[in-house]
């Protein structure tokens, strides 16, 4: 958590503006009680995957539709 703090807030002082944080794979479940900001979508990268097959080469469309806020 220590490292994930300190790279949002490096991001952060970076790019003038906080980041936002996705959580996805097989412990990301964890973490999310510690992270409440982050946006948890477990299949994320098979969403990618689904999206790079149906030529949606950006890869946004469907996993931003479907992520929760």
């Amino acid at each position: 958590l220590a490292l994930i703090a300190a790279t949002l807030a490096n991001a952060e002082r970076k790019l003038g503006a906080r980041p936002a944080l996705w959580l996805h794979g097989g412990g990301a479940s964890v973490l999310r009680a510690d992270l409440p900001d982050a946006r948890w979508v477990p299949d994320l990268v098979l969403q990618g995957l689904a999206c790079w097959a149906l030529g949606d080469h950006g890869g946004t469309a469907f996993a931003l539709a479907k992520a929760p806020a």
